[in-house]
């Protein structure tokens, strides 16, 4: 299929040649791992080549100088936008910065010129081969901004600051902003998109009595805030107004907003917020001691096994030891945390960025009033979900790890009826016989238990004459397969808010659902409210109430419309009764 490098109807550029190009590898998912038996690689962005600048006809090279340092990036006059990568934030978390709090990038004595033609290196995870492995460092804390051309100190845009998910242990920032920013300039309402790399997995995450006394729980919510704090100081030189920011990400980027939007410490930092298939209790937030085996065990595997100088010898280590041991955690049965058997590195409370628990914090913790969008995709369980289930037994051990056993039964026969699974347009089609009778079953509890439960609280917490915010359900179906398990799956909107899933339809009415959802997201990050009166025609999106009023919006190709927030009403309030508010 031939794809024109112009810019479509809708304002969206599009092409495969462009530096930003995203490559969808099989389906839209945040999560890259390379585990057996774990979700595939299903999404990756890159840029052509090397890191190295490569100077070609048609490019030109526009500086913006900050301080003693300017940074050279890279612009192709036929899609009017600058790029601008690999920007570092803060000092390489390397040798003796290894495991500790980010050191903020300094200003050199002399000037410099700092080639940013290309997106910086994913942080430490596994890869799934050589050349993963070649774009993969410690040296990594980094982040990248794309504007539009012809930016003006006078007239500051706002800035959509991205937060990439992964489970807190995989993925990176390398994401294609062009069709927004694209989009933007197209309605009138210009944005700058700027996306960064923070330390990830136990680089990111460190547990445990040793992590804890040092100070350095939570490192890759540190790394965040350094980066928000250099986009604050910064962006002004860029064309952003650091008035206007948008902080927003989706999964473990959705989580990680959340955090920083009941931490007071986060509130000159951004603006406004958007939870994309995440929220604030979305995965269990422990203290700093839960998870202090899996922290133990990834020392032990690197060969520090003196708990009194633990971190001292795991900071000499070499790399490649480290990540081995990384991979042993990974792939290590034992570590039972059930539908969480996989994501051993996760925030942890820690008295000062993550003061108490979530639910505590969102319901009477010193929360932010900034107005926020959040919402869940239809199917969102069905990735996380093990196909071999074939009894209730097998669902309730999957749960009992987390919810305990009593709750994890009583949670399971909500889901007798069997209406109430997921994939939700299934229909009468039937799933491949390697999924299991439960598989559904288990897809629609994970689905409501981590996200939809989660967003609804949030939503419900929310109400408040001080603040406004709105909700979504994305149930666009257009590209999923009938006899698809994963369904309207986690991740999927990632196609669609980015406008990536357009390299690979030539649907109209995919298209104008890419560019509504767009609107709405860039119309929020311009004024604070999701709708005005440019781009797309689409629907009035009321800020949410808990009343009958129809408050919820509808995502989809065949027309999106505005619904009350009552879908799987008795399961959903199950779930909150169960985890009652402090």
């Amino acid at each position: 299929m031939r794809k024109s490098s112009s810019t479509s109807h809708t304002g969206i550029p599009g092409g495969p040649n462009y530096v930003l190009r995203f490559v969808l590898v099989a389906i839209a998912c945040s999560v890259v791992v390379c585990y057996p038996g774990l979700l595939r690689v299903v999404l990756r962005l890159v840029s052509p080549g090397s890191h190295a600048p490569r100077f070609r006809p048609g490019y030109t090279y526009p500086r913006v100088t900050v301080g003693n340092i300017t940074y050279e990036g890279l612009s192709l006059a036929s899609y009017r936008q600058e790029f601008f990568g690999g920007i570092p934030y803060a000092l390489p978390p390397i040798a003796e910065l290894r495991f500790r709090r980010p050191v903020a990038y300094p200003q050199p004595a002399q000037h410099r010129i700092l080639s940013s033609q290309y997106f910086g290196k994913q942080c430490m995870q596994s890869t799934c081969n050589e050349d993963d492995r070649k774009r993969t460092s410690e040296d990594c804390l980094t982040l990248s901004i794309l504007r539009p051309t012809a930016v003006s100190a006078a007239h500051p845009l706002p800035v959509m600051v991205w937060i990439h998910g992964g489970g807190f242990h995989a993925g990176n920032g390398n994401y294609n902003g062009s069709r927004l920013v694209g989009r933007s300039v197209f309605r009138g309402t210009p944005v700058i998109f700027v996306s960064l790399n923070y330390r990830l997995a136990a680089w990111g995450f460190p547990q445990g009595v040793a992590a804890h006394d040092e100070g350095i729980l939570n490192l890759g919510l540190r790394d965040q805030v350094a980066a928000l704090e250099w986009v604050r100081d910064n962006i002004r030189a860029f064309g952003g107004d650091p008035q206007r920011i948008t902080l927003y990400g989706e999964s473990a980027g959705a989580i990680s907003v959340s955090m920083h939007f009941f931490n007071p410490h986060s509130a000159s930092l951004f603006h406004r917020a958007i939870f994309i298939s995440g929220a604030p209790t979305t995965m269990p937030i422990y203290p700093p001691m839960k998870r202090g085996p899996n922290f133990a065990q990834f020392a032990s595997q690197s060969g520090c096994t003196n708990a009194s100088t633990i971190l001292e010898c795991l900071r000499s280590a070499p790399v490649d030891t480290l990540l081995k041991a990384h991979d042993t955690v990974m792939n290590d049965p034992d570590v039972d945390l059930g539908i969480f058997s996989r994501f051993p590195w996760t925030p942890t409370i820690d008295g000062d960025l993550i003061p108490d628990d979530p639910r505590t914090l969102m319901h009477s913790g010193p929360t932010a009033q900034k107005p926020y969008i959040t919402g869940c995709n239809l199917d969102e369980g069905t990735i996380f979900t093990p196909h071999w289930l074939n009894s209730s037994n097998d669902v309730q051990t999957l749960l009992a790890p987390v919810l305990g056993h009593k709750l994890a039964r009583d949670l399971v026969h909500q889901y007798n009826n069997t209406a109430l699974r997921s994939p939700y347009n299934l229909g009468n089609n039937t799933l491949d016989p390697i999924y299991g009778t439960e598989y559904t079953r288990g897809a629609a509890i994970a689905g409501d238990l981590l996200f939809h439960g989660p967003r609804k609280e949030m939503n419900k917490a929310g109400i408040s004459p001080l603040r406004k915010h709105w909700a979504y359900h994305f149930t666009d179906d257009a590209l999923v397969p009938h006899t698809s398990p994963s369904g309207v799956y986690h991740g999927i909107t990632l196609g669609y808010f980015f406008g990536t899933v357009l390299e690979y339809t030539q649907r109209t009415d995919v298209a104008n659902l890419v560019a509504e959802a767009m609107d709405y997201f860039v119309a929020f990050a311009t004024t604070g409210n999701p709708n005005d009166a440019r781009g797309q025609p689409r629907p009035y999106w009321p800020a949410y109430e808990e009343s009958w009023i129809a408050n919820l919006l509808e995502l989809h190709s065949r027309g999106s419309s505005l619904t009350s927030d009552t879908y799987r009403w008795d399961q959903l309030e199950f779930l909150m009764r169960s985890f009652p508010a402090p």
